[in-house]
């Protein structure tokens, strides 16, 4: 029987347990490899609520891990914080890296905190996935905590959940199975992660709530999001670059905020059958009518289109199918040179199909185009032909062609993105949105306290991370 030890003073957990809600005082500590030869080992000796602290020095660890909710309700798995990140590779025919399953539909908390998973070019098809089962509770009964986690070379980085496409009443990919959907909710928190340079989707995230922030997704080969009836959802303060087809899809979205995000350098996938375009943001359809709000985003050189908005086909059962409207508010972002590199030639900033009980509020938007600016009429507040005035913008063929370090990567692109500020006296300070909930919230924005387009403007402006995972104030983003 492996010795197991108290938590009382081990200062780098109770720091942990500051972010995460770790219980330090009754949980337990295992170590491995000094009591646990293997990770997996650990896991197969601990309880639920231990945590399980991995030395990095002592890796890489070539292993396949799996957690299951009836062993374990709450775990915890974190690198020593006094030495090097733990490093988990794939070998060769590793289907997933780390299965998280709750098929029983329990309560169920898994922390990953300062972990690398690194596929090694052996193509697993999954470096995190959970499994869980169909509920109508409205409750979410898993949560998945990943801090500062790296996800590299796999097939899909991350996947929440059991996917819901399907062919619609026409035989067409790209339906949602509304049967699939109804499955038990989980809360994500992702804080500081890098997903990168998997073949497919990075993160696919169904029926989720929480919140995912400060991270990087890019250099992947399908979507960089991929989401399904997310809602009280918050995806704010990321960075996404060349990643192929459509940088962030939202599905049937309940309440989600999207907000001070880079958007850009999505690719257009022409050899697919049929063709897929590079899009910045994809929308379509809505959850019960709910709302999803684009706010201070920087949308740059997607080759397709900057956001395309259209209703989707939810499919109740066979031959019931039916279209659910988009809702969406666009406001206060910055376009530039979207849809000018596309051999699919949609040619538009933002394209919107309309419906029965379909909307779109765009407002205050500013795009440095002066046509193709978007397939309807936008109001005068939507302003075409202006120069964003960024202080040091990167060229996309600046960009590196792969990325060594992926956490490296990140803190390299907030160094850069820090160009995308605004220079002294240029039109996209205090030119967004007027109301007080939209007031500029420190960092790098400019001017008076009114709202600066792009996203170093808003309740979201200031980009200094903290570890709550708050954004400044959603209710205010929401509006």
């Amino acid at each position: 029987m492996k010795r197991r030890n108290r938590l009382i003073r081990w200062q780098g957990l109770v720091a942990l347990g500051g972010i995460v809600g770790v219980d330090v005082a009754s949980a337990a500590l295992l170590t491995v490899p000094e009591q646990y030869p293997s990770i997996q080992s650990a896991l197969n000796g601990a309880a639920s609520g231990d945590s399980i602290m991995i030395d990095g020095a002592q890796g890489p660890y070539r292993e396949p891990l799996s957690i299951k909710a009836e062993k374990l309700g709450e775990i915890t798995l974190f690198s020593n914080p006094t030495s090097v990140r733990a490093e988990i590779y794939a070998d060769s025919g590793q289907y997933i890296m780390l299965a998280l399953k709750n098929e029983q539909n329990l309560p169920f908390r898994v922390v990953l905190d300062n972990l690398a998973f690194d596929g090694m070019d052996t193509a697993p098809t999954y470096g995190v996935r959970l499994y869980n089962a169909p509920s109508e509770a409205a409750e979410a009964l898993s949560t998945v905590v990943m801090k500062d986690v790296t996800i590299t070379r796999c097939g899909y980085g991350i996947q929440i959940g059991t996917k819901t496409g399907i062919d619609g009443c026409d035989g067409k990919w790209g339906a949602v199975d509304w049967t699939a959907l109804e499955q038990s909710t989980t809360r994500v928190e992702l804080l500081g992660c890098a997903v990168t340079e998997c073949t497919r989707d990075a993160v696919r995230l169904y029926d989720v709530t929480g919140f995912f922030e400060h991270s990087l997704i890019a250099y992947n080969g399908d979507e960089a999001l991929h989401s399904t009836g997310a809602h009280e959802f918050s995806f704010s303060h990321n960075i996404m670059a060349r990643n192929q087809t459509t940088t962030l899809h939202f599905q049937v979205p309940g309440r989600v905020y999207v907000t001070n995000n880079m958007v850009a350098t999505s690719v257009d996938r022409p050899t697919s059958n049929p063709p897929v375009p590079g899009i910045g943001i994809a929308v379509g359809g809505s959850l019960n009518e709910d709302t999803l709000f684009v706010n201070n985003n920087a949308l740059i050189a997607n080759a397709s289109s900057g956001v395309k908005i259209n209703p989707v086909e939810v499919v109740y059962g066979p031959g019931h199918c039916e279209a659910r409207p988009s809702r969406v508010y666009l406001q206060n972002n910055t376009f530039v040179s979207n849809g000018f590199r596309s051999r699919m030639q949609k040619r538009f900033q933002v394209q919107y199909k309309d419906g029965p009980g379909s909307f779109l509020g765009a407002h205050y938007n500013q795009f440095r185009e002066r046509t193709d600016l978007a397939n309807f009429e936008l109001d005068p507040t939507n302003v075409g032909g202006i120069e964003p005035g960024f202080s040091a913008p990167v060229q996309a063929g600046n960009l590196p062609d792969s990325l060594e370090n992926p956490l490296g990567a990140l803190s390299m692109a907030r160094t850069m993105i820090e160009g995308y500020a605004l220079r002294d006296s240029v039109a996209a300070i205090d030119a967004g949105a007027p109301g007080d909930h939209f007031f500029d919230g420190g960092g790098l924005a400019r001017g008076s306290v009114r709202n600066d387009a792009g996203i170093f403007g808003g309740p979201g402006s200031d980009w200094a991370r903290g570890d709550s995972g708050a954004v400044a104030d959603r209710e205010k983003v929401r509006r």
